[in-house]
């Protein structure tokens, strides 16, 4: 029974983030310090970047390596194609000279943006990522922005509304006193 249990896990589609998107903005020539310099997509994925270099996880990495940011994948495209068909890989191995876009620096924001599917690895969800803004080289300052998809908010069903007003109901009941002469024989 547990061996079905784990395999039918195993079979689940992937988890593909379709809620509401959120524009981030990091400044150029701002820290990494502050709550707002950081995009949390989830507790153990933080994104951010210094003053040069590409994304970081602040959540496990205290700056930019060669394989970061750490616990993700990334892969041009969007979530509306097949993931499967998709070519996942770090994120310096597809904006380094080489790569598919051969440069961050060299791409033009101001006329377009770049699509990136993320992988968020441990986790095991999928989602858009919009990149609208780089600052290339030192004199930029590290700035970025990017507008990106969030988890989607589940829409009540009738029986979760009726459970949570049956609880209020029972909750309310309990809120009264009992006089003092009410005793249990």
């Amino acid at each position: 029974m547990l061996i079905a249990a784990v395999a039918s896990l195993a079979d689940a589609a992937p988890v593909i983030w379709t809620g509401p998107t959120i524009d981030f903005v990091k400044a150029p020539h701002v820290g990494v310090a502050l709550p707002e310099d950081r995009d949390v997509v989830t507790p153990g994925v933080i994104l951010t970047r210094d003053e040069t270099q590409g994304f970081y996880n602040a959540a496990s990495e205290l700056s930019y390596q060669s394989t970061s940011p750490a616990g993700t994948l990334w892969a041009l495209g969007t979530t509306s194609q097949d993931i499967a068909t998709l070519s996942f890989g770090t994120f310096t191995s597809l904006i380094n000279p080489g790569g598919p876009i051969s440069g961050i620096g060299s791409f033009d924001f101001s006329t377009g943006s770049l699509d990136f599917v993320v992988h968020l690895t441990n986790e095991d969800v999928y989602l858009d990522l919009r990149l609208t803004g780089w600052g290339q080289g030192r004199d930029a300052g590290g700035g970025f922005a990017y507008t990106r998809s969030t988890a989607a908010v589940p829409e009540p069903s009738t029986l979760a509304m009726l459970v949570g007003a049956m609880g209020v109901c029972v909750s309310a009941r309990r809120i009264g006193t009992r006089p003092a002469t009410d005793k249990v024989t």
